[in-house]
């Protein structure tokens, strides 16, 4: 799930927002006030018809929202990938979007309805690919949802709760450039009547070619590497100030909005979904690769209720390890999602592997460990790149939990691992957001010798 964009996609996003403002007006001043950016009035007009037993308003109205579909359907087929990243195929979705409004416009000048279901068609294509792009935290043919999430965000400043600039900033540009498109599309409306969605044909078609032209630029560009003589030139400053890649910008989103979760939707997780993180996670690195980790999948239920009782029981004796404030915020925490979470996995360490012939850890054993951590937060980022949350419990009593889950001998045990959608996401730790830790200071923890 993203949540940080880089400048060419708050950019884009305006522009896409301005246009489908522009269309969206044209269309309720000279299309019979037809809506053509967003379906929920249209299923309402088709409720209205079905009730009202018009066969002819029902076909209309069905046509529109299957045109919509289409259009989407089309940009998902095209464009493919949910991750922002460029390379993706966006050109020929606003390609087709512009000819689509070509085809409108010929159509609505020749007077015939069938342009407004070729419009309709043009802004599902539109509204598909930035929500393919953005995993719909932008919506940029209808403003219903910003301004219901731009409320959210003013709810959680209201009640002091972490609010992302970002997403705030993504809503007022998306909202301005709609109702600004809206008023462009108004004024070329009373001049031009139904050829005003001309316009919009074109600036979509425009804004292909410059998304073509800057993508093809940025794949054209070499290895970003230190200048050879950079003592003599001063270009090593230049190369230190050089802006981040877009690629680092989604890592760094990634890793900031990555979270220890708790609090999980009970919905089942895709086996392929699964099969495709828990590949991924397989290929982090390891000491001497050794690939040291041992993961089990627990989805007997016996055995996550003994798991459960398990944590229960160990997070009684460290609720009375606290004392004072501390005891009774430790009792107010959150600290794990076992009735929830959809996935279970625990995750050991196997402290004699064969793989790897003891490369690199013959002086540190406990590299092996590290290695299955780090198995562990590549898991992690790839799960929350998929939407999904990891909570990593270590409230555990170990040797019922190896004769719970009948672990062989040579294993060392790492953690306990629930996976599912995240009833909610942020970009502050949990902990943080119940006054039970801050972050430190950066600099206490790098230092110089």
């Amino acid at each position: 799930m993203t949540t940080s964009f880089p400048p060419w996609v708050s950019t884009g996003a305006f522009a896409l927002a301005f246009i489908a403002g522009w269309i969206n007006i044209v269309g309720l001043l000279g299309f019979e006030q037809q809506a053509i950016t967003h379906m929920t009035g249209t299923s309402s007009q088709l409720s209205h018809a079905i009730a009202d037993a018009s066969g002819q308003g029902v076909l209309r109205f069905a046509l529109i929202m299957l045109a919509f579909v289409l259009g989407a359907a089309f940009s998902g087929a095209i464009i493919g990938k949910t991750s922002l990243k460029l390379g993706r195929r966006y050109s020929v979705a606003l390609l087709m979007e512009s000819l689509l409004l070509c085809i409108a416009t010929l159509l609505l000048w020749r007077g015939s309805f069938i342009g407004v279901y070729c419009a309709c068609a043009a802004c599902g294509v539109q509204n598909a690919l930035v929500t393919t792009y953005s995993g719909a935290l932008i919506r940029t043919t209808h403003v219903s949802g910003m301004f219901t999430d731009l409320g959210i965000y003013l709810g959680h400043f209201a009640r002091r709760l972490p609010v992302s600039v970002v997403r705030i900033r993504i809503c007022v540009l998306v909202i301005s450039g709609f109702i600004l498109g809206g008023i462009i599309g108004a004024l070329c409306f009373a001049r031009l009547g139904n050829l005003a969605i001309a316009i919009p044909a074109l600036l979509t078609g425009l804004a292909a070619i410059v998304y073509y032209v800057y993508e093809t630029g940025q794949r054209r560009k070499p290895p970003i590497s230190a200048p050879e003589n950079s003592a003599q030139t001063g270009e090593s400053a230049a190369f230190a100030a050089q802006a981040a890649s877009d690629s680092f910008s989604q890592f760094e989103a990634l890793v900031r909005w990555r979270r220890d979760v708790r609090h999980f939707q009970a919905t089942a997780v895709p086996e392929a979904l699964l099969e495709r993180i828990f590949k991924l996670a397989d290929l982090a690195p390891s000491v001497g690769l050794s690939q040291p980790w041992r993961v089990l999948r627990v989805q007997n239920p016996l055995l996550k209720n003994a798991v459960r009782a398990n944590f229960e029981a160990a997070n009684q004796q460290a609720l009375l390890q606290q004392t004072g404030d501390s005891a009774q915020q430790y009792a107010r925490l959150k600290l794990a999602g076992f009735d929830q979470a959809p996935v279970h996995l625990a995750v050991f360490c196997d402290v004699n592997p064969g793989q790897g012939r003891g490369l690199g850890r013959a002086s540190m054993p406990q590299t092996l460990a590290y290695s299955s951590v780090c198995m562990i937060h590549t898991l992690m980022l790839a799960a929350h790149a998929e939407g999904l949350g990891v909570g990593w419990v270590s409230i555990l009593e170990v040797d019922s939990l190896f004769r719970s889950l009948h672990v062989p001998e040579g294993w060392q045990f790492i953690g306990y691992l629930l996976i599912g959608y995240p009833v909610e996401t942020s970009d502050v730790p949990e902990l943080m957001r119940v006054g039970w830790q801050q972050r430190s200071d950066f600099a206490a923890r790098w230092m110089q010798r």
